[in-house]
Order: structure tokens, then sequence, then C-alpha cells
């Protein structure tokens, strides 16, 4: 498999927190001499990883550009045929906005299950509530404990953490992110979040939200035994109640047997 930076890492998480908008993170804010000339401002921290990642970019604005257009052969299929016209093409990614990587409600999607890492019972990210604040959060180890990680997020600061040796080896047995880089990430957190409000993470229009019983993945009823509240998009949701026939069927049942 290939290997990535912990920034390249970091920036993908900074923007499910930012609701899929990208992110570019400044290296250098501004740097100005003894009479105040302003002698260097705004370098983007990208630029120090242009080698790994300008490709990248490069290709995925190719790949955006060449399925905003819809296929050719479809085209021509419907005017010789004559066919009925369909429903308006879409594109199979999201390319609206340039800045906005992914839909706000997938963002939204990915913050709920890595909240989850570090609220429910048995994520590997717990010691992340810590924090006192909603984070958003995952643990990362690897085969033979070479590599601890942790990258999270709150609603202001996303941050990760990576510890491991320059010259590949072990960092000893059962050395998991958890364990080594998640108490560094707390640590730091805390610090930068002085002053700062809690926050809950932003919720984007098209989402609701049900309560799900944990055994079926059904809507809960009174008859579940643990429930846990999900965010679905919206359209997505279960429409069955907890084993029981669909909420639609239902009430067409009832109406039905009102007017018999």
């Amino acid at each position: 498999s290939s290997s990535l930076t912990l920034y390249e890492m970091t920036k993908v998480f900074s923007q499910f927190g930012r609701l899929g908008q990208r992110v570019r993170p400044l290296l250098i804010k501004k740097v100005v001499d003894r009479n105040g000339k302003v002698l260097l401002e705004n370098v983007s921290l990208d630029r120090r990883f242009d080698k790994e990642l300008g490709q990248i970019d490069r290709d995925l604005e190719a790949k955006r550009s060449l399925l905003s257009q819809p296929p050719v052969l479809a085209k021509s299929l419907a005017l010789t045929n004559n066919a009925q016209p369909g429903p308006p093409w879409t594109s199979p990614i999201f390319g609206g906005d340039p800045n906005q990587l992914i839909r706000p409600q997938t963002a939204y999607m990915m913050t709920t299950i890595l909240s989850g890492a570090v609220n429910e019972g048995g994520g590997t990210g717990g010691k992340a509530r810590a924090l006192g604040r909603p984070v958003a959060g995952k643990t990362g180890s690897t085969n033979g404990y070479f590599d601890g990680w942790f990258l999270g997020y709150t609603n202001q600061i996303a941050t990760g953490t990576w510890v491991g040796f320059d010259e590949e080896k072990s960092l000893g047995l059962g050395e998991v992110g958890g364990d080594t880089a998640l108490p560094i990430w707390v640590d730091y957190m805390k610090t930068a979040h002085e002053g700062l409000p809690v926050q809950e993470f932003s919720v984007p229009p098209g989402m609701v939200f049900a309560n799900i019983d944990a055994q079926t993945g059904n809507l809960a009823s009174s008859s579940s035994t643990g429930t846990v509240r999900q965010a679905f998009v919206e359209g997505t949701e279960p429409k069955t109640l907890n084993g029981s026939p669909s909420l639609e069927d239902e009430t067409e049942f009832l109406k039905k047997d009102l007017t018999e």
C-alpha cells in the first residue's frame, strides 16, 4: 500500500469538520521587518508538499472537468432513437464548487461516524473525551506496532499526531495509536482550545436523526433493549420499526381497516 504523510491525513480530516470545504493551511502567516514592512505573507503549507500533492490536485481537476459533461454516446443514442428525454443528467462526482470537495451531508455523516469512535462503548478513541468538548476522530495502528496515529478534530481545530521511528521498527508490543498518539493529541488540543467556546458540530440542511435499534438497525420501538441516535441523509433513514412492516405499510393497513 502507498504511504501518506501526517499532513495529508490531517488535511483530509479537517475537511470533514468544515462540511467538505477545501482547507488551505498556511505555513507562514506573515513576516515583517523591524519597520513593519511585510516581507512575506500567506505562504500556503501546500507549497511545502507540492511534489507529493501537486499531481493529485491536477488529476482531480482533470477528472472533475471530464465528468462535468454528459456522455456523448448517450446523447447520440437519444437523438437517433427519438427517445423521450429522461431525467436531467448529473455528474457522478460533486463538482458544483471547486472548493466544495464533497457534499456537506457526506462530510457530516463522516463526522458522526468518527464521533462514534470517541463516544461509543468500545471505541478506540475514548481517551479523546478528556478534551471535554465534541470530538470526532480515529486511532490508527499498523502491523507490528510500527506506527501509532490519532487524527481528530473539533468544530474549530483539526490536529493529527503520529508516533514512530524514522527508521522503521516496532514501537513495542501493544503500542497502539490510542496509547501512543492519542495522549499527545489530547494534551495539545487542551492548550489549543484555551479560551475557545465549546461548540457542537454544524449540521447541514438535508439531515435527519432517528433512534435506531442497536440489534436490528431498524427504527427503535418500545421493545428495543438498546438504542442509538443516528444521523441520516434525508430519505435514506430506515422505514421499518424494529422488525415490523414498514411505517408506510402499517399506515396503509390502518387506512384500509378503517374503511372496511
